[in-house]
């Protein structure tokens, strides 16, 4: 009888678990990109058995394809990121086009033309973004890790870059704003949707709360881009009536290097708190001391970030990470 019960019980936690894994899969969203096109000679035919290969500027990773029969070719879950495409043919030149961009959650379309020659000749082009990107239908904005990085934000927070979008509109309280604060940054609204309706994920992993709001904040050294869609987002997002934030964190990289930068915020021009003025404590200074490095590990690339502050008496440490597999 007892061993009946633990075969029983086994067998129940066992469809338990596989249910908790399908279902995390199935809500899963996705921050891969993709590239597809048409391989065709000059006169516009589609060239079938192209191979076509898709390398990252970053890693160095490449991953190959041919085209069909049509002379199309596709690559699903490219990670964000700048690629090169490299076409090659018998009876046709070579062709690599260098710096397409990928971003999260985009589709990106790249015909290549080829010309007859040998494939020992090569075509080189420098890969610009189209006036009218009729490979995607989702409205937004995207904010690449160069803006994150220059632009200013005082409280650190990556997702206050949201007000870049003209579809943004913040009704939150505006002294809410520095890095520890969810409410302040969850509390806009997106293209006339309620507010606080938001969803955010990070690599794909939802992490909003029953608040709608962001219950993980990462640091703006460890964002590779944060892409706010508006409408007509793909169905895999869904939950939300608002709008999307899809973060992309940093990879590795196939060369070490690494930032390390401070930042203090001096209390000469700065306003007191109301409490502080109430028990005649003085504003004391604010120090930000981030940093980030990215190192290749044979086959796996490694990246981190750590991120120390210290407003007044409290101090706190903050350090994340993540593995890229090649």
């Amino acid at each position: 009888m007892m061993v009946c019960l633990k075969k029983s019980f086994y067998s129940y936690l066992l469809v338990v678990v596989l249910l908790m894994t399908f279902g995390t899969v199935a809500f899963a969203q996705s921050n891969y990109g993709a590239v597809r096109g048409i391989v065709a000679d000059v006169q516009g035919a589609g060239i079938p058995g192209a191979t076509v290969v898709l390398t990252s500027d970053t890693t160095k990773i490449s991953r190959t394809t041919v085209s069909n029969g049509s002379g199309e070719y596709a690559f699903s879950a490219v990670q964000p990121g700048t690629y090169s495409v490299t076409v090659t043919s018998d009876g046709f030149k070579r062709s690599e086009a260098k710096g397409l961009t990928v971003d999260a959650g985009n589709t990106i379309g790249h015909d290549v033309a080829l010309e007859l020659g040998s494939t020992s000749q090569s075509i080189e082009v420098t890969a610009a973004d189209p006036v009218v990107d009729n490979t995607t239908s989702y409205g937004g904005q995207m904010i690449d890790a160069q803006k994150l990085q220059n632009l200013p934000n005082p409280g650190r927070n990556p997702f206050l870059f949201s007000k870049l979008d003209n579809a943004v509109a913040p009704v939150g309280d505006p002294r809410f704003v520095r890095f520890q604060d969810q409410s302040g940054s969850s509390t806009i609204s997106i293209a006339g949707a309620p507010a606080s309706s938001n969803n955010y994920s990070v690599d794909g992993v939802p992490i909003t709360d029953f608040n709608n709001r962001a219950v993980i904040i990462p640091s703006l050294e460890s964002v590779e881009e944060v892409k706010i869609q508006s409408n007509t987002y793909d169905a895999e997002i869904g939950r939300t009536s608002g709008g999307m934030f899809n973060t992309t964190l940093k990879s590795g990289s196939s060369a070490l290097h690494g930032v390390l930068m401070g930042e203090t915020r001096q209390t000469n021009w700065g306003a007191n708190t109301f409490f502080n003025n109430r028990n005649n404590t003085p504003r004391a200074p604010q120090s930000f001391i981030p940093t980030s490095a990215a190192s290749p590990v044979r086959y796996l690339y490694l990246v981190g970030w750590a991120e120390r502050t210290r407003p007044s008496s409290l101090s706190r440490r903050r350090a994340t990470g993540s593995v890229r597999h090649s």
